[in-house]
């Protein structure tokens, strides 16, 4: 703050809000269908997850002969389903009534150790109507997300 910077989801700082990626709230705080381009990239649609091919060789290989460059796809759960809204969701902060919704169960019914925990570290914040990754949460986000999958 003292520089000028304002912190987006975990840890990226920027000093004019126009180079944030508001775009990618949306994709983060629901399962929105999309199509990762390029290699390593994965794709989601449906509740079936897609893998690209990660070597460049080999991806570049099965675009040039018009084949799908797809290394693998997963099928995902009902609670793959909550885990992957929850991670991506804490980025930019879970609406627990918008959970109830969609999922008809507040995160803490499926996931309640986890939250639990990590509240307790203080890595996540909890009211009535919010979860969402405190300022240590968000610096250690990617290992505060991946409880969410080992939990599941």
């Amino acid at each position: 703050d003292e520089l000028g910077y304002s912190q987006g989801p975990l840890d990226w700082f920027v000093k004019e809000k126009k180079h944030s990626h508001d775009y990618q709230f949306g994709m983060w705080s629901e399962n929105q269908s999309m199509i990762g381009l390029g290699a390593g990239a994965y794709s989601f649609m449906g509740q079936t997850q897609y893998y690209n091919l990660q070597d460049l060789k080999q991806y570049t290989a099965f675009v040039n002969k018009g084949k799908l460059p797809i290394w693998k796809g997963s099928h995902l759960t009902d609670v793959d389903l909550m885990a992957k809204d929850l991670v991506f969701g804490l980025k930019s902060g879970i609406d627990k009534q918008g959970f109830l919704k969609k999922y008809g169960q507040l995160p803490k019914e499926q996931f309640g150790k986890e939250i639990e925990g990590l509240v307790k570290m203080g890595l996540l914040e909890s009211d009535d109507h919010r979860l969402q990754l405190s300022y240590a949460g968000k610096l250690l986000g990617d290992e505060v997300c991946a409880r969410f999958y080992l939990g599941a």
